[in-house]
């Protein structure tokens, strides 16, 4: 009966604190007849996606509140308004560049003065789906964007100030709060990547809740440039059109059939559809669609904040000011790295031959490159100072190809490019076993004894730039770059091109170089040198004018620019400086791939695997080894053992005596009696 009880108890516990036990508050209790209003804010939002996230605030039901209307269960730190206004809201827009395409859902959120606070505006919603077909099918088609949007607003939906945070993101915080206070920075860093993972950039504070019925029309860019058509012209013939296919729509603009029909000729692609409401049928209605956006609220419209506001001493009582402002800090430059990873620098004109089809930040220079420049490869060096933890430079001395040592040809100098200091920290756990006592009364018991290990190492990388006008055959040519976690732009992985071979400058940054001229010139991309917050970039253009006497480059902080005609690329955040690389690549409608965190080597999470296994090997040689209280039970017990057994033996044998002597009398009696 104990051990089934016992099975019972932990049956329920298990279910307990099972994923699938966990409820919003007490939602059991409120109305079964009552739905949940979903279209809720409160989660987290990825800003360059334009997607939403994990849940950043907690949502309890404990007080079984209710919209106004009565038709929706809402969370305890909710507000919501119902808007009364049965109008529909209809805009229409004229998008000539893609670039200028916003997300019909989380506008406002875009709108924010606070919102973009991590890197170039361009950024942000560069990785939409939405934008990503819209400028698809712009570049394909060499057309532009018409959009109308009718809106049915039903809820303005809030969350209040003091709405806790969700267990899951106060649990990685809390981590992250831990590792600070224990100067584990990379591995607050890390943790901090992946919050950003999981929640993204943002906060969702604020929502619309209704649908959206919206059409998106491509025009060829011919008929807005060849007729000199007034925007305004466009954007009613749009709206004609959206409007004439739904059924008891009302459109004040008058629009000539003619230029209607112009309008209609020139689409080179339509689509319409609904998020929320009704799906989008044949001969649908507006009261229809309108009527059945009840039953299917969405999300329409955000307002948000960076997700380290939430950090602050309201949600974190017992942590100091001082630890929470750097959590804040770190989670903020985690978010400007999302940033400065997936921004791209080129030219965005669609009609430029330097047009490059990935770009999201615009450099302002579509200009033909007059030059491609020698590139003299490169090398790294580093130095260990301590190696008690591992020799940290194993693999970090890489030599130039081109010359077989630590140097440059002659004729190019050496351009510092990163230098960095690498730490590692080891514990060595060793389990020893520790007695008192003796004998019988010996107790023993497992004692830990941790030895820290630390290495440490310098590092540094070096480009090498040609002196003098670049020669034919001089140098090598550039094949792309790539890191563990981000791919090469030529080859769209991890790899370099057919005849090139990596090139290590820094410890997670392999360069592609190659001086087969005639196997890899195919393959090879227009190259303009590198630079970082360290060192600006020598090649740029009017660099010529500042050469000094002894020919030699003078690497000046302030050149932190490409020359004409060149992308700039982020090659690389090393321990917070970007590197950045210049290149023509040409221009292709293949979209790269986001970088998303993590960005970097994910160990600094765990403890080394040896670690666990020392400590299981001595936990299993200490319960196999018997402690003093045991051993002198077990003697005890045997001892008494031997001792019943003994008495048990000295009985027999006395009884036995007394028997032998019992019949011996027997005899002596009978013998006596035979004689007389």
């Amino acid at each position: 009966m104990d051990h089934f009880v016992t099975v019972w108890q932990l049956c329920i516990f298990l279910l307990c604190n099972s994923p699938l036990a966990r409820s919003d508050g007490n939602h059991s209790t409120c109305p079964q007849t009552i739905y949940k209003l979903e279209a809720l804010p409160g989660h987290g939002w990825d800003s360059i996606r334009n997607k939403e996230m994990g849940r950043a605030l907690d949502f309890t039901y404990n007080q079984c509140r209710t919209t106004e209307d009565g038709k929706y269960l809402i969370p305890d730190s909710i507000y919501v308004v119902a808007i009364k206004d049965s109008t529909l809201q209809t805009t229409s827009e004229f998008i000539e560049h893609y670039m200028n395409y916003t997300s019909a859902t989380s506008a406002s959120l875009e709108m924010n003065a606070g919102f973009n606070l991590f890197g170039k505006i361009g950024v942000q919603g560069s990785f939409d789906i939405n934008f990503l077909d819209a400028k698809s099918r712009q570049v394909n088609d060499k057309s532009m964007t018409t959009r109308i949007q009718a809106r049915n607003i039903v809820y303005a939906v809030q969350a209040a100030p003091n709405a806790k945070i969700d267990p899951g993101l106060k649990s990685m915080l809390d981590q992250v709060i831990e590792a600070m206070e224990l100067k584990n920075d990379e591995k607050a860093e890390l943790l901090c990547q992946f919050i950003v993972q999981d929640y993204g950039t943002h906060y969702v504070y604020q929502a619309n809740a209704g649908a959206i019925l919206l059409e998106e029309d491509y025009i060829k860019s011919s008929f807005v440039s060849h007729n000199n058509t007034d925007r305004f012209e466009i954007k009613a013939a749009a709206g004609a059109s959206f409007f004439k296919k739904i059924a008891g729509a009302k459109f004040s603009f008058s629009v000539a059939q003619a230029f209607q029909d112009q309008y209609e000729a020139s689409k080179t692609s339509s689509k319409i559809r609904s998020i929320g409401g009704a799906p989008v049928t044949s001969n649908m209605t507006v009261d229809d669609w309108t009527e059945k956006t009840a039953n299917n609220l969405v999300v329409i419209d955000r307002w948000g904040n960076p997700l380290s506001y939430l950090v602050n001493p309201e949600r974190f009582p017992n942590v100091s000011v001082n630890t929470l402002n750097t959590v804040r800090k770190l989670l903020d430059q985690v978010i400007k790295d999302y940033y400065s990873y997936n921004t791209h620098y080129g030219c965005i004109d669609v009609n430029s031959p330097n047009f490059d089809y990935n770009a999201n930040v615009d450099n302002n220079d579509c200009q033909h490159p007059s030059n491609a420049y020698s590139f003299g490869a490169g090398y790294m060096t580093c130095t260990s100072s301590s190696t008690d933890a591992g020799d940290l430079c194993e693999n970090l001395n890489v030599k130039n190809p081109i010359t077989g040592d630590f140097r440059c040809e002659d004729g190019f100098q050496a351009i510092p490019l990163t230098n960095n200091t690498l730490t590692s920290n080891k514990i060595d756990r060793k389990i020893s076993k520790k007695c008192s006592g003796w004998w019988l009364w010996k107790k023993c018991w497992p004692v830990s004894n941790d030895v820290k290990k630390s290495s440490q190492a310098f590092y540094q990388g070096f480009w090498c730039i040609s002196k003098a006008a670049p020669q034919n055959n001089t140098g090598v040519m550039f094949g792309g770059l790539f890191t563990s976690w981000m791919n090469n732009p030529l080859t769209m992985d991890r790899s370099c091109p057919v005849a090139f071979i990596p090139l290590r400058f820094a410890p997670d940054l392999q360069v592609c170089v190659s001086n087969s001229y005639d196997m890899g010139y195919q393959y090879s991309a227009p190259f303009a040198g590198f630079f970082s917050c360290q060192n600006g970039n020598p090649w740029t253009s009017a660099l010529e004018l500042y050469r000094n006497k002894n020919n030699e480059v003078p690497v000046k902080r302030n050149l932190l620019t490409c020359p004409n005609g060149f992308s700039q690329r982020l090659a690389l955040v090393d321990k917070g400086c970007e590197i950045n690389y210049c290149v023509k690549l040409q221009s292709t409608v293949k979209h790269i791939d986001i970088v998303l965190p993590p960005f970097r080597d994910q160990s600094a999470l765990y403890v080394n695997t040896n670690m666990f296994q020392v400590l299981d090997a001595a936990k299993t040689d200490i319960e196999d080894s018997v402690s003093g209280g045991t051993i002198a039970g077990i003697v005890i017990g045997a001892l008494a053992i031997l001792v019943l057994v003994a008495v048990g033996a000295m009985s027999v044998k006395k009884r036995r005596q007394q028997r032998s002597a019992f019949i011996l009398d027997d005899e002596r009696d009978d013998g006596s009696t035979s004689t007389s």
